[in-house]
């Protein structure tokens, strides 16, 4: 059987649950997958992924009137914390990632 394991992302402060959506996605299968925020601990997280899964960790956010956005390809890993910081995109920028998903 397959292991199971949480994919862990921490952002900068100033990227709350409040302004910013995380997802992962696999890159394999047709599954995103929304990551839920863990306030105490200041990180979003998802639960029973696959070990060694191709994912894509996508976040999106919006600050004022500013879209920011980032992304990682890697394995689930349940011992990996990712760390990314969120770059200034337009909205069309945007909208081209998430057709090309």
């Amino acid at each position: 059987t397959q292991q199971h394991g949480r994919v862990n992302l921490i952002l900068p402060p100033n990227y709350t649950n409040a302004n910013t959506a995380a997802y992962v996605i696999y890159q394999q299968q047709k599954v995103v997958l929304r990551m839920l925020p863990d306030v105490t601990n200041r990180l979003f997280y998802v639960n029973a992924v696959p070990n060694n899964t191709p994912i894509y960790v996508l976040v999106i956010s919006k600050r004022g009137n500013q879209l920011y956005m980032t992304g990682a390809q890697t394995l689930a890993n349940p011992t990996q914390i990712h760390r990314l910081s969120p770059q200034p995109v337009s909205r069309q920028q945007v909208e081209q990632l998430l057709d090309n998903l």
